[in-house]
């Protein structure tokens, strides 16, 4: 089976709430929000906008409430030139996030998975053909085990690359990422998975290919037995929330268009750090063009 070059993404979507404070809230404060936004959001979802406006052909398989917000997550990912598969429950609720950001641009998030973590296995197999005509599988952790295991199953079957975001952080079962091409888990998640104190004992995960992100820090990569420290490019903040999400869509586009893990790396530090310097998530996005 001949592959075509373009990426398959799973995920959730759903609908975003910004609200930007001064400072956020201790126990029993109530803060008043200096301004607030709607969009459409999700990590599958802004990990697709983020591939496809590298350049990408991405095909996305989210599952949604039978509700307005589905409507607008499907008609939002066409607008990107994104393949949507949207599947709709009904008498559910679509996923909703509410994003706190502080005037240093610190986030705090609190998520509302809705009808997403309902996915099936057998939901994902309607996506078999998607997943087996793709180079890249990507992956996050919003989603219930039995899909995951059956998208990775399903990549292995097909031979097609799984890339795994491990957010938001939970344990895995070692034979599950033995599968698995390339994770990408930041501090946190990695101190999650692998017990890693000290991201600079990333030989010791044993994985063929690991990139740890962090933050204003860069990110670390191993690669089988090298090891490579990436810097972050130098910026001043104004909401980090999504730079994950950058990061992980335009790594994968830039390993479909042939860069090295190495090179394709560098290239979604760089959009990453693009990312952080502008409002909210989906217009935070860059396009190829502006990453340089």
């Amino acid at each position: 089976m001949n592959k075509e070059n373009k990426i398959a993404i799973i995920g959730l979507s759903g609908e975003s709430i910004f609200m930007k404070m001064d400072h956020f809230n201790e126990e029993g404060e109530t803060v008043v929000a200096n301004t607030y936004h709607v969009e459409y959001g999700g990590k599958g979802y802004n990990q697709a906008v983020a591939a496809a406006r590298y350049g990408a052909k991405v095909s996305f398989l989210t599952l949604c409430g039978d509700d307005n917000i589905a409507t607008l997550v499907e008609n939002t990912l066409k607008k990107e030139n994104i393949n949507a598969h949207v599947i709709r429950r009904t008498n559910k609720k679509s996923a909703s996030a509410c994003i706190m950001i502080d005037k240093q641009g610190k986030n705090r998030v609190v998520c509302y998975p809705g009808v997403s973590i309902e996915m099936t296995k057998e939901d994902v197999m309607l996506f078999e053909e998607e997943i087996k005509i793709s180079k890249y599988l990507l992956l996050q952790l919003e989603m219930s085990d039995e899909s995951l295991y059956k998208a990775i199953e399903l990549a292995k079957k097909h031979n097609t690359l799984v890339i795994l975001n491990p957010a938001p952080a939970k344990k895995l079962p070692i034979n599950l990422l033995k599968d698995v091409y390339l994770i990408t888990p930041n501090e946190h998640e990695a101190k999650m998975l692998f017990d890693l104190v000290d991201e600079n004992n990333i030989k010791n995960i044993d994985l063929n290919n690991v990139i740890i992100t962090l933050g204003e820090k860069g990110s670390i990569l191993k690669e089988k037995d090298l090891i490579y420290k990436i810097p972050a490019k130098t910026v001043i903040p104004v909401n980090t929330t999504g730079a994950g999400d950058t990061y992980n869509g335009v790594l994968v586009a830039a390993l479909l268009e042939g860069k090295s893990l190495y090179d394709a790396a560098i290239i979604a530090s760089v959009a990453s750090s693009i990312s952080v310097t502008k409002e909210f998530v989906i217009d935070s996005i860059p396009y190829k063009e502006e990453i340089k």
